[in-house]
């Protein structure tokens, strides 16, 4: 995410997923299982975001959405960056 010159970057585990959540609005655009997590792509107009969630918490908390989902992310932990510490070149979501 880009604002004012600032790039926010975070963890894929410092984000939430919910089917009726609030905050950053987004399709569920994959889910793999990876043995003990699942790994979302949610996508947000013309950018994908990951995020992670140990499959316990996953089953518990998401209600059994799937891909093609429209899905609410909240950020728990986000990092601001100046622009110019981005490296050249970096895809930033």
């Amino acid at each position: 995410m880009r604002k004012n010159g600032l790039v926010a970057a975070c963890r894929p585990f410092d984000v939430r997923i919910a089917r009726n959540g609030n905050g950053l609005r987004g399709v569920l655009h994959r889910a793999v299982y990876l043995g003990p997590m699942i790994d979302y792509r949610i996508v947000v107009g013309a950018t994908e975001i990951r995020v992670q969630q140990d499959v316990e918490t996953a089953l518990a908390q998401n209600d059994g959405i799937r891909e093609g989902d429209s899905v609410g992310l909240e950020f728990l932990e986000l990092k601001w960056f100046a622009r110019q510490e981005v490296a050249a070149g970096e895809q930033v979501a």
